[in-house]
């Protein structure tokens, strides 16, 4: 949807420019990179980014101030378990109207 598109360009720019704040080498990675290559943007289901980052500047990933930093912004990170690649999603926390259970229903 154009509404997911929106997050995940805008998770490319905050993740992306806090990243170059604290002076990580980043590049897009698994289906980020892929949409990138192959669509020209992102693959149609996609609702989070994929970053691969060097083993030397992943120290930075659990520093206080960058955990912070996402925080603030509403992202949450995940360490992915190849390559130094970490899964960055916004953190959307639904209205009580809006809770659903497993099988669709209103919880």
């Amino acid at each position: 949807s154009s509404a997911g598109a929106l997050v995940a360009y805008s998770l490319i720019h905050i993740v992306g420019g806090l990243l170059d704040e604290f002076d990580v080498r980043w590049w897009a990675a698994h289906a980020t990179l892929l949409g990138a290559l192959r669509n020209g943007g992102l693959l149609p289901q996609e609702c989070d980014v994929d970053i691969a980052l060097w083993r030397s500047d992943s120290h930075w990933l659990i520093r206080p101030t960058f955990r912070a930093a996402l925080a603030a912004a509403g992202i949450a990170a995940f360490q992915l378990p190849t390559y130094m690649t970490v899964r960055f999603c916004s953190v959307h926390v639904p209205a009580e109207a809006e809770q659903r259970s497993v099988d669709g229903l209103l919880a």
